[in-house]
């Protein structure tokens, strides 16, 4: 890449991104902003790249797909991902640390290797009908408004009568500060099979409709092992993790509370 020089700084190639205010960078039809021929210069006395004076008001967006999937940096400097440039993340709680309900609890077993040997390490041992409450706050990379997947890890350590199944359930409510609870949500996971001893699965739970959820949001829950749809698996599920999948379009939030 060869670039323009001068003693104060270079002037890169022309880009192959856009360069706009917020109102503005989905329109290339406007000569003015879409594709600048040289937005950045290097700035010498402090050895970085940065923007010309005059793009310093700009939003400037990389990617194949300038139009709908992009990765942006604001006029004030923040990184959003737009699109397909979304990135999945994880919110898991160790299953050993949920909280036992009075009763309909689950006992205490230890995970095995694949060998069936006792690794010592322990976690609650789901049978059908019992159950642990959790909770966890949506965090701020999480992309408002965008849909989440609960799900489960676990491991059967007891022998399968042949393709057996587990089913779960969970029993939700999201709350948000100053603003009154909504009713809580049921939901059962589909059957997941279980052919093998000592193997570990995960169960994925339909996705749930984030419409309204925003950043801070408290996501709590009943978990809950319930009768399958087809053979029982008679053996204790003993869980890993749970959690949610969700999306995140930026590294964090710009305020404590606001996205």
């Amino acid at each position: 890449m060869q670039n323009k020089k001068s003693e104060e700084f270079e002037e890169l190639e022309k880009p192959t991104f856009k360069v706009g205010d917020d109102s503005n960078i989905n329109n290339p039809n406007d000569p003015n902003k879409f594709g600048a021929e040289f937005p950045f210069m290097y700035d010498q006395a402090n050895r970085r790249i940065r923007k010309r004076p005059e793009m310093i008001p700009y939003t400037f967006a990389f990617g194949n797909d300038r139009l709908t999937s992009y990765f942006k940096i604001e006029a004030d400097g923040t990184p959003v991902l737009v699109g397909d440039a979304t990135t999945w993340k994880d919110i898991n709680v160790a299953g050993v640390i949920l909280a036992k309900p009075a009763s309909s609890n689950p006992g205490i077993d230890n995970f095995r290797d694949l060998n069936g040997t006792d690794t010592t390490i322990p976690t609650y041992a789901f049978a059908v009908d019992e159950y642990l409450t959790g909770g966890f706050e949506l965090q701020h990379d999480y992309k408002e408004g965008s849909d989440i997947t609960f799900h489960v890890h676990w491991q059967g350590i007891a022998a399968p009568s042949g393709t057996d199944n587990v089913q779960w359930r969970i029993t939700y409510v999201v709350s948000r500060d100053n603003v009154a609870l909504a009713a809580a949500v049921t939901v059962d996971s589909p059957d997941t099979a279980i052919d093998t001893q000592y193997k570990c699965y995960r169960t994925d739970f339909a996705v749930i409709t984030g419409t309204n959820f925003k950043i801070g949001d408290q996501f709590m829950f009943n978990l809950y092992r319930v009768a399958s749809t087809g053979d029982a698996y008679l053996g204790d599920a003993l869980i890993q993790t749970a959690g949610i999948h969700y999306q995140s379009d930026t590294l964090g939030s710009r305020t404590i509370t606001t996205k």
